[in-house]
């Protein structure tokens, strides 16, 4: 096998945590999202009905959780291969595309029961 295939575990290792380290980014997209149009005074996420900002939330939660899912489960692929050098490496990214899957589902929660969308 060629030295960049990803076949090889110690490549899955590496791909594992950059695909888990962009669902983080995409986690923080959203909640920065939900954190400008939440009002306190009211506890709702308001938005206007015709706008974007729905589906982008729509879209941004998808894709963070395909790409978390994603590192997950090839960290988790290559985690206890014999021929793996970097098992910490497929570890974090698996521990760290779990969390982000959970925090994602969390933020999404709350914009679905905290939504408020205006005319």
């Amino acid at each position: 096998m060629s030295k960049g295939s990803i076949r090889r575990f110690d490549v899955q290792a590496k791909v594992s945590l950059l695909i888990s380290a962009a669902g983080v980014v995409g986690l923080l997209a959203l909640a920065y999202l939900l954190y400008r149009n939440y009002h306190a005074d009211m506890k709702v996420v308001m938005y206007g009905r015709k706008g974007m900002y729905g589906p982008i939330i729509f879209i941004l939660t998808a894709i963070t959780l395909l790409m978390s899912a994603t590192g997950a489960a090839i960290g988790a692929n290559s985690a206890g291969q014999r021929r793996n050098e970097y098992t910490r490496r497929s570890w974090a990214a698996f521990f760290i595309g779990a969390a982000t899957i959970s925090l994602t589902i969390i933020a999404f929660s709350v914009f679905w029961w905290f939504r408020m969308p205006l005319q």
